[in-house]
């Protein structure tokens, strides 16, 4: 059906946010002392050069294209995971800790320990290391090919995704330049739990992509809520899912709202069923909920911080004694924050914004700054090699960024088609952005959008292709045209 005004309205939304972000990338770069490494200038381009070239050769047999792509992605993944020598820190090492003492018999530690007690939501997570954690294999080896499993399952998940909605010849694209995307990288060694909540997130989406019906949309959120469970980003998934299904209501295509409320629906019911097992086995008393569901909006609306962590408000909250008492101080940090005025907030979210979406990769966590080993594959020192590794990754960010800005100002014309995957990333977008003006950021949060800004770049990326060639591409499907797979799902 054609573009109703509520998409379009959506899409103006999504627009303003995605060239907003991409001149807060572009304004950090313009004001780094030094300016650009020739390295960086090279390897952006040529990351675009090779993901056409890889997806020119091999986008007409997906399964081999698949294949190719999870054993390539693993053994990059996995190599980086290994290259880098650095001890878990901060929450990471806490929670390697209490794996450790799982794995030894010690549940009842566990669910006693004072970061499991606040952070009752890290327990599922905590026994799944305990579950793969193999001292024998070296300290952290087994959780590192663990990462490495689950990245590559992402890397597979972005191509088998965009192949619903996308060309092959577009899908193997997205695929290929995501796997030459730095950022993924710099996160591998990490004990964090984002890959493995990601995977199963980007599993759900999946599930939606094989058929568009109710049956799969409880699937769908079933594994939905295990990737909220393993770290509560899921979500903002389920926010968007309850979007699509408004507009799918107010653009008349009432039939659409079953499936991402039936996803909703069972996320909801796959959750409180996590929580209760979870609960038995003894963890957590508390199962995966939150003691403290204030502290991310405490820091997250922080002015001194720029909304980024704060170890003087946590000392400050750890002193204010039980959980009552912590809340009502946090809950006074926010509102006093909050009654600042428009201008010092505008500021604030403006200067937040910036080091949210314009800011370099943080690579303190999986590197050490004392490391000077040269790299294997550039033969430069480590410190030479992640500066340049971080710009190449914001020098791909932003005509990514760009390309999904396109996708989105193609829904304004009248007459156009779309179909579920770019409104379900457009209304994502619109989530995510919305819910870290107000929560802490990190760098490292952007792993969670990055693969719906490779997506909502295909329509983009496609209009883009036909409108330069001469022909029709092989391969190629212009926007208008609804794509071979499932068209049950067009709006």
């Amino acid at each position: 059906m054609p573009v109703k005004p509520i998409l379009k309205a959506g899409a103006v939304f999504a627009a303003l946010i995605l060239a907003y972000t991409a001149v807060l990338a572009v304004s950090v770069m313009a004001g780094e002392d030094g300016g650009l490494s020739l390295g960086a200038a090279l390897a952006a381009p040529m990351a675009f050069l090779a993901a056409w070239a890889i997806a020119a050769l091999l986008h007409k047999r997906p399964a081999v294209f698949t294949a190719l792509l999870a054993a390539a992605a693993f053994t990059a993944y996995l190599a980086a995971a290994l290259w880098a020598d650095r001890w878990p820190s901060s929450d990471f090492e806490v929670m390697y800790s209490l794996a450790l003492t799982l794995r030894g018999g010690g549940a009842e530690t566990v669910r006693d320990s004072l970061y499991i007690l606040r952070h009752p939501y890290q327990s599922l997570f905590v026994a799944y290391q305990s579950l793969i954690v193999s001292p024998e294999l070296g300290r952290f080896t087994s959780l590192l090919i663990g990462n490495a499993v689950w990245m590559a399952g992402i890397a597979v998940l972005i191509y088998r995704i965009a192949l619903w909605a996308y060309s092959t010849r577009t899908a193997a694209f997205l695929a290929a330049l995501y796997l030459l995307y730095p950022a993924p990288y710099l996160l591998a060694p990490v004990l964090t739990n984002q890959h493995i909540a990601l995977f199963f997130v980007l599993l759900g989406i999946w599930i939606f992509s094989r058929k568009y019906d109710g049956k799969h949309g409880l699937l769908a959120g079933a594994a939905l809520a295990l990737g909220n469970a393993l770290r509560p980003d899921g979500i903002l998934v389920f926010a968007a899912l309850a979007l699509l299904a408004l507009t799918a209501w107010l653009t008349g295509e009432r039939a659409l709202r079953l499936p991402p409320l039936a996803a909703v629906a069972g996320g909801w019911l796959t959750g409180c069923l996590l929580s209760l097992l979870v609960t038995l086995s003894g963890i957590s008393a508390q199962g995966l909920g939150d003691a403290d569901p204030l502290w991310k909006l405490a820091v997250g609306l922080n002015l001194e911080t720029g909304g980024t962590y704060s170890q003087r408000l946590k000392e400050e909250m750890s002193a204010a004694g039980d959980a009552e008492a912590r809340r009502a101080l946090e809950k006074e940090v926010i509102l006093r924050n909050l009654s600042a005025g428009p201008g010092p907030l505008l500021a604030f979210w403006g200067e937040k914004n910036r080091y949210f979406w314009g800011a370099y990769e943080e690579t303190g966590w999986a590197f050490r700054e004392d490391d000077d080993r040269a790299v294997p594959v550039t033969g430069r020192p480590l410190r030479e090699t992640l500066e340049t590794l971080k710009q190449t990754e914001r020098l791909m960010f932003v005509p990514v960024v760009l390309l999904a800005l396109l996708s989105a100002a193609l829904l304004l014309p009248r007459g156009r088609r779309t179909e579920v995957l770019p409104v379900l990333c457009g209304l994502f977008l619109a989530v995510f952005f919305c819910t870290h003006l107000v929560t802490e950021v990190q760098t490292r949060y952007r792993y969670l959008v990055m693969p719906f800004l490779f997506w909502l770049a295909g329509p983009g990326l496609e209009w883009l292709s036909e409108f330069l060639s001469p022909r029709k591409p092989a391969g190629a499907c212009p926007v208008p045209e609804k794509p071979a797979v499932d068209k049950s799902s067009a709006l």
